[in-house]
């Protein structure tokens, strides 16, 4: 299945910084069994409507929960959840 996160930032001016860090970060869950690729994204359009960041990942269905309850998602939510205005999760095959 494919695993989107979908984020706008509360300063958008971030998101080419958070890059790195974030792409960083998602690469511990390719540790998680189940789990084969991730890739960050970031907007490259100015506008005010756009959400800032796309995170992508490949992962079998039974990952999932063990990505839900991983360290690395609870660092995420941590750190990087009050930076931000909204966010979308989407799954989908």
């Amino acid at each position: 299945m494919r695993h989107f996160i979908i984020a706008k930032l509360k300063d958008s001016s971030t998101r080419d910084s958070l890059k790195e860090p974030v792409q960083k970060l998602f690469d511990e869950a390719l540790k998680i069994d189940g789990v084969t690729a991730v890739d960050v994204h970031v907007c490259n359009t100015p506008f005010a409507n756009r959400y800032d960041l796309m995170i992508e990942m490949t992962m079998e269905e039974s990952a999932l929960e063990a990505y839900n309850v991983s360290e690395m998602h609870q660092t995420w939510k941590r750190e990087y959840g009050p930076l931000l205005e909204a966010k979308t999760i989407f799954d989908c095959e």
